[in-house]
């Protein structure tokens, strides 16, 4: 039976698969035969499609019905109009603007990898695809000013007819590649409305990876620290298990640190690097309520950085291992050191369904980490910036008081040339006058009388007397 439903945590779509406990059976289910596995892959998407069609929000809700993205020639979206469209509606569309671009680049419906992106946007966005400094997350989460900022960024690409969104680069499990697809068993299948029909965890049909799953003979004590992300990737191959490990590996990138983890005493004990057993301890699989009380102890775990995050992560993909070989348990075909337990285990595909959404709980807790370092990357280097420029600042100021200080001292040089020329050019008219009243006025001297040598003869007058 399939049954479709919405996640808790991300309100998508999600369908599972359902089936009656076997009459005449050993184990508690059968998927692993070959006619539910080709029925279940056919079913999942057509079932996906109809379902999608009927349980629309836009059938069951008010409201205005939200405008269809239109593609241009290369198949980007061209931005519609939000006029009267409220929040939910708004992220929508955001979301739709940016599952578009993600087909051109990937070439199928892949979802887009949210908290890869958030973690390092331009290693897979293409420059001026969002506003400068803006965090990148999923959709839903964005506040109404950070969609207000978005939008507008768009409006002025699509003013001048460039691409809103472009992806330069997308997850290698996201590529579409041609050549036969690897049949795996299906147990259950979380759909999103955005994969337009694909499989998705657990589904018949995934891409092959170049990394070989891990064997049973392969523990985490094996497994060295430089290693540790290949290990966590070949424990599923459940798309939302993989997108984990991504975003937990850009958490260390962001964080700079090594893949090193804390034992986290709330944790079950194998749910750590030191654990050395090739499956997990059998109250496990005896006990339903043992594994859903672990489950819940994985799920529920706070994750503040890196070192608790990565127990989680190996607890979780534990799980995914050892439901695995729980579905695809046949008793002609088993290990003879497979433990005795497995043909009846307590794993069933209610816990599958579970054990899925708690992937998603748990990647919501790594990507609100991730935010949180990208703001306070963001905040630092406002900071540096801020600082750079008060330096840059008090440094023009230093030279405006040096250019100044050096003009005074110039002018004051000047001045005091100027006023020693002034008393210089005093003293030369001084002595310029002086020489010039001293030529003007000639000395007053008596004229020298010539005295005749003839001897003076008397006048008449005294001759007559």
């Amino acid at each position: 039976m399939l049954v479709s439903h919405k996640k808790k945590a991300s309100q998508t779509l999600s369908i599972s698969l359902h089936e009656t406990t076997p009459q005449n059976a050993k184990k508690i289910f059968s998927v692993s035969s070959s006619g539910i596995k080709e029925w279940a892959a056919n079913g999942f998407e057509s079932f996906g499609e109809w379902s999608k069609t009927e349980f629309s929000a836009s059938d069951c809700e008010d409201g205005p019905v939200l405008p269809e993205i239109i593609v241009d020639d290369e198949g980007y979206a061209k931005l519609p109009l939000r006029d009267g469209i409220g929040l939910k509606g708004q992220h929508e569309l955001i979301r739709s603007i940016f599952h578009t671009s993600y087909k051109v680049c990937t070439g199928g419906s892949r979802p887009v990898p949210w908290g890869v992106i958030t973690a390092s946007p331009s290693n897979y966005l293409e420059p001026g695809s969002v506003p400068t400094g803006f965090v990148v997350k999923d959709p839903s989460h964005m506040k109404t000013e950070e969609v207000n900022r978005l939008w507008m960024h768009w409006e002025r690409c699509s003013a001048t007819n460039q691409k809103l969104v472009v992806f330069i680069k997308a997850k290698d499990a996201d590529i579409r590649v041609t050549g036969k697809s690897k049949t795996k068993v299906v147990s259950t299948l979380d759909l999103d409305e955005e994969d337009q029909g694909q499989p998705a965890p657990f589904a018949s049909h995934f891409t092959e990876r170049t990394i070989q799953p891990a064997t049973h003979e392969t523990t985490p004590d094996d497994v060295a620290i430089n290693d540790r992300y290949t290990f966590l990737e070949t424990l599923s191959k459940n798309e939302n298990y993989l997108e984990l490990v991504d975003a937990t590996r850009d958490l260390a990138i962001l964080a700079k640190q090594n893949p090193i983890s804390e034992r986290h005493q709330d944790l079950p004990t194998w749910a750590d690097w030191s654990w050395n057993e090739n499956y997990l301890p059998e109250d496990i699989h005896t006990s339903y309520a043992t594994l859903m009380a672990s489950l819940n102890e994985l799920q529920t775990c706070p994750i503040s950085g890196l070192s608790s995050a990565m127990p989680v992560v190996l607890g979780i993909g534990l799980l995914y291992r050892e439901s695995k070989c729980v579905i695809e348990y046949e008793e002609d075909e088993a290990d003879p050191n497979t433990s005795f337990y497995l043909p009846h285990s307590a794993i069933n595909l209610q816990f599958l369904v579970a054990l899925d959404e708690a992937v998603w709980e748990v990647l919501f807790s790594v990507v609100g980490q991730i935010e949180r370092l990208n703001k306070e990357r963001l905040s630092d280097e406002v900071e540096d910036e801020e600082m750079r420029m008060v330096v840059e600042k008090e440094r023009h100021e230093v030279e405006e008081k040096d250019v100044e200080s050096e003009e005074n001292v110039v002018g004051g040089e000047e001045q005091q040339e100027q006023e020693v020329e002034e008393v210089v050019q005093k003293g030369r008219k001084r002595k310029i006058n002086h020489a010039s009243s001293s030529k003007s006025k000639k000395p007053r001297t008596e004229p020298v009388v010539g005295r005749s040598g003839r001897a003076r003869q008397p006048s008449k007058r005294s001759q007559k007397i």
